[in-house]
């Protein structure tokens, strides 16, 4: 109606505060050593906060030096918003779309022989080099060649790895493995955290013996940047720490760090959803007094929930007359 002030924004929505997020993203910057380059983490749309929004400013703004992504999907997305440098996909990549990584200039992660194997022999078939980089197990066991306290399971791993670095129509600059407990600061968390690197530097000496060498290792993630100093090697990865936020029992604290995701409420109310429908879900980036809005729409199973979503990653309970439920979402590789 003219002349009536109306909100048009009837369900909750997320603010995506970017102003905070290039504070966070300075703090950051700030923390890593002159020469080693910053990774920054985005999948699921980085962390449901808008990656293809995120993304160029960090870039631009920020000094990202990489980014990685859970897929190739979200690493082509991320080029068609226009970031230009190095992107990593952390998850494996069908072998049969070499062509598609060559075409994106994109990185993908090798984890087994068997992998790089078939993903050699479709490069040669694209007619072009993907860039690798290797993925070392060193305690999560869910992805890479192991690097373990065994010897011989150690030396068998390295030839493998020999083997596949001399594959045609691959190319790697770097190793990397994963701190799975780094957010954790106490005596467990320290054994199980410097037991995972020295077995990594240790793969790391092998193959330097046998002639290999790599510019962008990389094994601190956001807990191992605060907590974990001595072990930025040529590059580190965060990932929350850009949002403002710091998982788990951090080390040190950081009170200029501000979330960049804040839930506003509109009229939630609650809904039963199964699979196959969708919520409708709007961001709206504020940066320097501007905003713009993007709807996003994410899938849901037979739920009970407050009818927003606020993004993959995150699952905080919703509160329900009479009992407590929990808001339950799929990452973009389909995982709850």
């Amino acid at each position: 109606m003219e002349g009536t002030n109306l909100n048009y924004i009837e369900r909750t929505w997320a603010e995506i505060n970017l102003d905070n997020m290039i504070e966070s993203a300075r703090i950051v910057r700030e923390e890593l050593l002159p020469d080693c380059k910053w990774m920054v983490v985005l999948k699921s749309n980085g962390y449901g906060h808008g990656a293809a929004t995120m993304a160029p400013i960090l870039e631009r703004e920020c000094g990202a030096d990489w980014f990685a992504v859970a897929c190739l999907a979200e690493a082509i997305e991320l080029r068609q918003a226009g970031v230009e440098k190095p992107i990593l996909i952390l998850g494996l990549t069908q072998p049969e779309y070499a062509g598609l990584l060559l075409k994106y200039d994109l990185t993908q992660t090798i984890g087994d022989l068997d992998y790089a194997k078939a993903l050699s022999a479709q490069a040669v078939k694209a007619g072009g080099t993907v860039n690798c980089h290797i993925k070392i197990n060193t305690g999560m066991n869910r992805l890479g060649f192991n690097s373990t306290d065994d010897p011989e399971e150690t030396l068998a791993e390295l030839e493998k790895i020999v083997e596949a670095l001399g594959l045609p129509n691959l190319t790697c600059d770097a190793l990397y493995s994963y701190l799975y407990n780094s957010t954790v600061y106490d005596d467990a968390g320290r054994e199980e955290c410097y037991g995972q690197y020295n077995r990594f530097i240790k793969m790391r000496y092998l193959l330097k013996q046998r002639g290999y060498t790599f510019p962008n290792c990389h094994i601190c993630n956001s807990g191992g940047v605060v907590n974990y100093p001595e072990m930025k090697l040529d590059m580190c990865r965060t990932g929350s720490l850009v949002c403002g936020v710091q998982p788990g029992e951090m080390q040190l604290r950081y009170p200029a760090f501000r979330h960049v995701l804040e839930l506003k409420p509109g009229s939630p109310s609650c809904g039963r959803s199964r699979r196959g429908s969708a919520w409708l879900f709007l961001q709206l980036y504020r940066r320097g007094g501007y905003e713009s809005r993007r709807g996003l729409l994410r899938l849901h199973r037979w739920v009970y929930a407050l009818q927003f979503q606020p993004g993959d990653g995150s699952h905080p309970g919703a509160a329900l007359p009479g009992h407590r439920q929990h808001l339950y979402g799929y990452d973009d590789g389909g995982r709850l």
